[in-house]
């Protein structure tokens, strides 16, 4: 299947809604064997209430001291 890019200025604001998005869009996708600190992952910011970009490397670093903050370290 072919893959076509659509500009980021060519999405209005509020365009795409959570319910707009099927799991299909993650779960059919080819799966990454090998992963590296520039990937970038979907997550949702509960803060911001809306979906952002994450390096993988910066996933782990969060991750890393929320894991040492909950151990007392």
């Amino acid at each position: 299947m072919a893959l076509t890019r659509i500009p980021t200025e060519g999405i209005a604001t509020g365009a795409v809604q959570a319910t707009d998005l099927a799991a299909s869009s993650i779960t059919s996708q080819t799966a990454e064997t090998s992963v590296q600190d520039a990937d970038v992952v979907l997550v949702y910011d509960n803060s911001a209430g809306a979906l952002r970009k994450m390096t993988r490397g910066n996933f782990k670093a969060d991750d890393a001291a929320a894991m040492a903050l909950a151990l007392g370290g």
